[in-house]
């Protein structure tokens, strides 16, 4: 509802707390240039929890709008997602929003980004994040596809995939990855690249 009312420019401040099911889930920013952010940053503090399963999948967000930088989510721990497809808590198709100070754990896809999964020419802000126990086929915490994508600042940590535990980069595209820390990566690889991209 409050992503439904708000404007341009606003901010959206999300209590410490712990919030799931509908209204909560599967959130859409319908291509606004909002913030959505949690008051006191930090893990556990304001959680979603997608409650997502191979029966009654749910992610936390996905952006599809063509939302750019100006569209932020700051802060907000994301656990439990389940993607049938790409991207457990976040998917981006089409969009390139700002994910700074995120928390992701215990997040899913049956397809590639066990938390995060990137759309084909997205580029999309990732910094100061953080993975853990997250798990797809290709890239447990984080899948691009054929874009140029950019991460900073982030860490990886016990993440498991078929291919690239940690980080996948699929199609022609590339992934740099900056200022990260990338460790006990539970399976395969930590990172993966296509034969066609650069890691």
């Amino acid at each position: 509802a409050a992503i439904d009312a708000a404007t341009n420019g606003e901010t959206i401040v999300v209590d410490d707390g712990t919030y799931t099911g509908p209204g909560n889930i599967d959130l859409d920013t319908q291509g606004k240039i909002i913030t959505i952010k949690a008051q006191n940053a930090g893990p556990n503090t304001a959680v979603i929890d997608c409650g997502g399963n191979s029966a009654e999948p749910h992610r936390a967000f996905i952006f599809n709008g063509a939302e750019g930088a100006g569209t932020i989510i700051e802060g907000i721990t994301i656990i439990n997602g389940y993607a049938a497809g790409d991207g457990g808590a976040i998917l981006c198709d089409g969009s390139s929003p700002t994910l700074t100070g995120l928390f992701f754990s215990g997040n899913e896809a049956a397809g590639n980004g066990g938390a995060l999964a990137i759309g084909s020419g997205d580029t999309p802000v990732v910094e100061n994040c953080v993975f853990t126990d997250n798990s797809a086929v290709y890239g447990g915490a984080l899948a691009a596809t054929s874009t140029a994508a950019t991460v900073t600042g982030c860490t990886f940590y016990g993440n498991s995939a078929t291919s690239g535990a940690a980080l996948a980069c699929l199609g022609s595209g590339s992934l740099a990855v900056y200022n990260s820390l990338v460790s006990f990566s539970l399976t395969a690889d930590a990172a993966y690249c296509a034969s066609a991209g650069d890691a």
